[in-house]
């Protein structure tokens, strides 16, 4: 075999080589890329010994926080005085910066509580008192991943959030099991 001959088919076989492994890393990216978005992160509430799995109320990437996310559900969760409401954030929270609003019940109004925490340095668990320091009962908490947007028009920023997770409490509820529950 001649050298012209050997020499085009090494380089056939290089071109060859490098295509497939540029088809095989593309195929890798969008196949990862797919896979992260496919499931949202869950939080984890708990109780007065019942733990419930929370999925997003909305959750749209952080790019595109204004996306037309299908509205997921408000989780029930009952607790009572004494007992705390405890939520567990997974790592993809726990690492951005987010806040944790509580609402309790003044009558005819709620008062809202804020916590911010900042990214990386947020606790992965919080705890929420079932009655504020004025004898107010828990109705609820939200947690809420922030993302900035600008108007094109005014190029006013404005601070929306992306990601949504939504608890009711039901104040004063009694559980009657202490078995764990984790809607899908």
């Amino acid at each position: 075999m001649s050298t012209t001959i050997r020499g085009r088919l090494l380089l056939i076989g290089a071109a060859v080589l490098v295509l497939a492994v540029a088809i095989g890393t593309i195929v890798a990216i969008v196949t990862g890329l797919r896979g992260s978005h496919s499931e949202p992160p869950r939080l984890t509430a708990y109780a007065d010994g019942r733990t419930v799995s929370v999925p997003p109320y909305r959750y749209c990437p952080v790019q595109e926080p204004l996306c037309a996310a299908e509205q997921g559900p408000t989780v029930d969760v009952p607790v009572r005085d004494k007992h705390p409401l405890q939520l567990s954030v997974p790592k993809e929270v726990a690492d951005a910066p987010w806040l944790l609003a509580s609402f309790y019940d003044a009558g005819s109004a709620l008062v809202e509580y804020d916590q911010w925490f900042d990214s990386g340095q947020a606790p992965s668990a919080v705890t929420v008192a079932p009655i504020d320091a004025q004898g107010r009962p828990l109705v609820g908490v939200e947690v809420r991943l922030p993302a900035g947007i600008i108007d094109a028009q005014t190029m006013q920023e404005t601070i929306v959030s992306h990601a949504v997770w939504s608890i009711k409490t039901t104040p004063g509820a009694a559980v009657e099991s202490s078995a764990e529950d984790a809607p899908q």
